[in-house]
């Protein structure tokens, strides 16, 4: 059983953030202030594992258990699907490589404020790249706020988590692995998971 505490809220999109401990054991000892609202979030060690659980406290002071399902957002997964082909505009790495990859940008915009998890669903090796619109796919200089270029993620796919903001368009640049050292043609799928539907839209020419 593994067991993580969090702090004023918790996001499934973002398990890090407002982390206060998480333990792999079955007793946990965490310092509770009062007046402050915490989550209790209680994992199998193996994946579709079943099995029923007590959770006891100890402390100076009662505690209240509450199953917070209002707090536990549903999950709405969005998808885009497209391909790179001869059609496809090509850019070079913010002019740092000779060599030309096919890319694609699309613009992203929320509907609700919160984290989101963006990741592909290809055979190619997909890197990604997000932006504040506008933004310039030529520029030397880059102004990416998150990105996924280095072929950490499984099967080489790109995956970013990002707090995005309503009324803010975003740029999801997506292209593939400078290592292919050439024009890499195939389709590819991008996953968007949180808490809202998000709008997807394929940028012009630029």
């Amino acid at each position: 059983m593994r067991i993580k505490v969090y702090k004023n809220c918790f996001s499934f999109m973002n398990r890090d953030i407002n982390l206060v401990l998480h333990s792999n054991g079955e007793c946990i000892i965490v310092n509770i202030q009062s007046n402050e609202r915490y989550y209790l979030i209680v994992l199998t060690l193996f994946p579709s594992a079943i099995s029923s659980y007590s959770v006891v406290s100890i402390g100076p002071s009662h505690i209240n258990f509450n199953q917070s399902l209002d707090d536990m957002k549903s999950t709405i997964v969005t998808n885009y699907s497209s391909d790179f082909n001869n059609e496809s505009q090509i850019h070079g790495y913010h002019n740092c490589y000779v060599f030309n990859y096919y890319y694609e940008a699309l613009t992203i915009n929320v509907f609700t404020s919160d984290f989101y998890v963006m990741s592909s669903d290809s055979n190619l090796d997909t890197f990604a790249y997000l932006y504040k619109y506008p933004f310039d796919p030529y520029s030397s200089i880059d102004t990416s706020l998150f990105r996924n270029d280095d072929g950490s993620c499984v099967n080489n796919q790109f995956k970013i988590i990002a707090y995005l903001q309503l009324n803010i368009t975003y740029v999801l640049f997506i292209t593939t692995s400078y290592l292919n050292r050439e024009k890499v043609q195939g389709p590819f799928s991008l996953i968007v998971k949180g808490p809202d539907r998000i709008d997807i839209n394929k940028m012009d020419t630029l």
